[in-house]
């Protein structure tokens, strides 16, 4: 599909062109983490939604050193994509939960790898101490640094519902936290979580859009086989986003979000055999629907940010 050389849409990869002139690949690794809401400390079971395996191919390397996981992804990586500079993707679980000498160690492991020129960091609101962030801020002086602060919803009673463990006021306060400490920061929200149906696109982007976002991950819930939320699905099914009507929450979205906030991933794509509901595979993979979408809203002459800049 042909889309307009100008993207309606501020995408992060465009980001990293302009300040290294190049392509700048994440590699995913998986450092053995875990979360708060898994491991006793605010619950059991994590996030009802949550099946890693669906979203981190790193999972397989569960057990390899950081180094080995990050040297032999990017040997790959180089030959697919020519590219040069690399930073690694701490993603499975909560990856600030953990002693801040553990923490210390896994980054700089991961930082001393040729080629790695900084760190994009997944986690949650509730998972720093003040150390943790006083050494974030050293560490983003020296290295590219995202700090991926998981939200999914603005609904209290969603969050409470799928366990997440925290409500939306910690996360305001760790953005803050992290904003006052020069640490760029990112975000993660989920569209179609079943007690956010009816809920306004344009009012989330507006509330992100007054903080001080750097970027921002997207997606359409998909219910994955063995979760909680699988089995109150089987139990009691609730209506899940199609394509088209994710689309069009999307754009409603984009619209009210600030062009200053850069877009890293705008759709969820698990494999389909761990898919609860045969109807979620899509049949198309995340270029696809990102070129159907940047179609959509150029045929319509409208933009990121046109209803909120």
């Amino acid at each position: 599909m042909q889309t307009s050389s100008i993207s309606p849409i501020r995408f992060i990869s465009n980001y990293w062109k302009q300040k290294y002139g190049m392509r700048v690949q994440k590699i995913t690794i998986d450092a053995g983490m875990t979360c708060p809401n898994r491991d006793g400390k605010l619950g059991w079971g994590g996030c009802t939604f949550c099946n890693n395996e669906s979203f981190s191919p790193a999972l397989k390397n569960r057990g390899m050193k950081i180094r080995d996981q990050l040297i032999s992804a990017k040997e790959r990586l180089k030959l697919r994509y020519h590219c040069q500079h690399f930073l690694a993707y701490f993603q499975s679980y909560s990856n600030t939960y953990a002693p801040i000498d553990i923490l210390r160690q896994y980054y700089e492991e991961a930082l001393n790898v040729d080629g790695v020129i900084g760190l994009v960091i997944g986690t949650r609101p509730d998972c720093f101490t003040d150390e943790l962030i006083t050494y974030l801020s050293e560490l983003s002086k020296r290295v590219e640094l995202i700090v991926e602060v998981g939200l999914e919803s603005f609904e209290e009673r969603t969050l409470n519902n799928i366990n997440r463990g925290h409500g939306v006021n910690i996360f305001y306060e760790t953005v803050a936290k992290l904003t006052k400490a020069n640490v760029k920061v990112g975000t993660h929200l989920i569209f179609g979580l079943p007690d956010d149906r009816g809920v306004s696109p344009e009012n989330w982007a507006r509330k992100l859009s007054h903080l001080p976002i750097h970027s921002i991950k997207i997606h359409q819930l998909q219910v994955i086989k063995g979760t909680k939320m699988s089995k109150d699905y089987i139990q009691c099914p609730f209506k899940l986003l199609s394509k088209n009507e994710y689309q069009e929450i999307l754009i409603s979205f984009l619209r009210n979000l600030s062009s200053h906030i850069y877009v890293d991933r705008l759709f969820a794509q698990s494999p389909s055999h761990l898919l609860q509901v045969s109807s979620q595979d899509w049949q198309i993979n995340a270029g696809g629907f990102r070129d159907e979408l940047i179609a959509m809203m150029n045929s319509r002459a409208i933009r990121q940010g046109d209803q909120w800049d």
